[in-house]
């Protein structure tokens, strides 16, 4: 696994993956965006999921994950994200997706019905929404 400290934002590290940068918001929500164009492997799920527990160390913490830039993902990427190692990296976090398109919906629709994640997961067109549900759900 490969990834970068690439600078500082809101006090915390900003981490480069290959497909995206992950960082700590001023809000304490562990954040991932995915670049333009990117198609998800398990390979790169794994390098997010390192480089975000690389962050947090043990820490609870709630993620949010913008894919509205994501072009395809494939099912053993969407199954590695459901799987208990991804939810034990959250130690019982939340994670809310964010999508804007009918693509990106349909990736996400298809991880949250299909996959069925063991944490609290739910998909947003509006990323004020999203962090609302995710602090809602910290209390």
């Amino acid at each position: 696994m490969v990834y970068i400290v690439a600078e500082k934002l809101y006090g915390s590290d900003k981490v480069a993956t290959s497909n995206g940068t992950v960082w700590r918001d001023d809000k304490g929500i562990i954040r991932y965006s995915v670049r333009d164009g990117a198609v998800e492997k398990l390979e790169n799920a794994k390098e997010m999921i390192a480089a975000i527990k690389n962050l947090t160390g043990d820490a609870k913490h709630s993620t949010l994950i913008d894919i509205r830039k994501l072009k395809s993902t494939d099912k053993e990427t969407r199954d590695y994200y459901a799987s208990d190692e991804v939810r034990d990296a959250a130690n019982g976090g939340a994670c809310a997706i964010l999508v804007s398109s009918p693509v990106t919906s349909m990736i996400g629709n298809m991880f949250i019905r299909v996959n069925k994640p063991s944490y609290p997961v739910k998909m947003f067109y509006s990323e004020l929404k999203a962090v609302e549900w995710l602090k809602e759900i910290d209390e």
